[in-house]
């Protein structure tokens, strides 16, 4: 959750608890405060509500800027903080530990379940999937997507579902279950 920036594992009786694991291989190197502290007078950024800011997560809008993320990111190299920075939808700019993504989070997660990669299927519908997407062998592409991953060549060999939002996680995950019935 958390564009990959917090995992949390159900206990038994539906108890959500964090992976402290994953906790400290993000925080290292992650300094928010310092982060924070540097973009604060960058124009064109707006803090989105307290709610989506998260212990290793700094999230902004950035009213259509195209080029936000990459001026963010000369900055703070500027200032040698390691981060990640994803923008998507448009409006939203994400900076996380550099070890954080949703891509990094599924594979933390299927190696503590001890799962083949050919058992992982991802989804995704902005360009704050597309390192996951990128990652995983079993990637969809849902029908509603935006951010033009469709068009992407890096992820070609997505399945792009016709589907819009769970309709489309369904197709995929059909499309890859055959695949595998085949094979």
């Amino acid at each position: 959750s958390s564009v990959g920036s917090e995992i949390y594992h159900r206990r038994p009786g539906g108890v959500y608890a964090r992976d402290t694991v994953w906790d400290a291989k993000v925080a290292a190197g992650w300094d928010r405060e310092a982060i924070a502290q540097v973009i604060a007078n960058e124009g064109g950024l707006t803090p989105q509500s307290p709610l989506e800011q998260r212990r290793a997560k700094l999230s902004y809008m950035i009213q259509g800027d195209p080029e936000a993320g990459t001026r963010i990111r000369a900055l703070l190299d500027s200032h040698g903080l390691t981060c990640t920075i994803i923008q998507s939808h448009g409006r939203y700019l994400d900076i996380l530990p550099f070890a954080a993504s949703k891509g990094t989070a599924v594979e933390h997660v299927r190696q503590a379940l001890g799962l083949a990669t050919s058992q992982v299927i991802v989804a995704g519908d902005s360009g704050n999937d597309i390192e996951m997407l990128r990652s995983a062998p079993n990637a969809i592409i849902v029908g509603n997507h935006s951010d033009g991953l469709a068009e992407r060549k890096d992820l070609s060999r997505c399945y792009v579902a016709r589907g819009h939002h769970a309709r489309g996680i369904l197709e995929g995950v059909a499309h890859f279950r055959q695949r595998a019935k085949r094979a």
